[in-house]
């Protein structure tokens, strides 16, 4: 089949269908298309998609396409995901989201700014969307002044459980008023003790940490789509089970 030769909407429909049988070459031809943001959306708007066609593996695929297609469209689409579906997304919005914003860029700062501050978004995509301000500090010392200030607001949020989730995120950026306000929740907040420990906090900020936070986003949107992860999920949920 030249895939070339068929229309997007074709192209996604055989694409869903597939569940964990696409293949890189597929997404590729997707993301090249001018329309695919539309028709990636009709296909998220219906609910078949997310638990009967493909075995529902098509939205998940679909937050991945959205992040390489990195279009202002695009974004709005993964938002109202982020939105409407978080709950659906399951461990992807913990693991897999905050590299996906991130990949987005600081062109999309702002954006993401709104999302974590937003507190009519989960929990889990609020914190999704610090890391990845955080991590976009950490990288680009053009972002860092910016997502300083957004830090210090979302530090003021009263939800503690969500506050205590992201100190160690916001811990890595070079701050010291900052950290100093990082300091201060970590005491205040006793959930925070059991997310993480002031030494680590400091390590942290420091640099010297053997697992920094940051790297977390760092993750290539295209792995999703190689044969050894598609292989990979293939084993976890289907030959594992038999």
């Amino acid at each position: 089949m030249n895939l070339k030769e068929i229309s997007t909407r074709e192209l996604l429909s055989k694409f869903a269908e597939a569940g964990l049988s696409i293949n890189k070459e597929m997404a590729e031809e997707i993301i090249r298309r001018n329309d695919a943001v539309k028709h990636i959306f009709e296909f998220l708007e219906d609910e078949r998609y997310w638990n009967e066609i493909g075995d529902g593996w098509f939205p998940i695929h679909a937050i991945f396409l959205l992040a390489l297609i990195r279009t202002k469209e695009a974004f709005e689409v993964f938002k109202w995901v982020l939105k409407n579906k978080a709950e659906e997304l399951e461990d992807w919005l913990t693991e897999d989201v905050p590299s996906l914003l991130f990949y987005f860029g600081k062109e999309f700062f702002d954006e993401i700014k709104e999302i974590a501050l937003d507190k009519s978004f989960d929990i889990f995509v609020r914190n999704a969307a610090i890391k990845a301000i955080c991590a976009l500090a950490v990288v680009n010392e053009e972002a860092k002044e910016k997502a300083v200030e957004v830090c210090k607001l979302f530090l003021q949020d009263e939800n503690h459980e969500l506050v205590g989730l992201s100190l160690p995120e916001i811990a890595e950026i070079k701050d010291e008023e900052l950290f100093a306000l990082v300091r201060e929740k970590f005491e205040s907040i006793p959930f925070a003790k059991k997310v993480t420990d002031l030494q680590d906090l400091i390590e942290l900020h420091e640099g010297k940490s053997k697992s920094p936070e940051y790297v977390h986003c760092l993750n290539n949107p295209w792995d999703h789509f190689s044969e050894e992860n598609l292989r990979r999920l293939r084993k976890y949920n289907y030959e594992e089970t038999l």
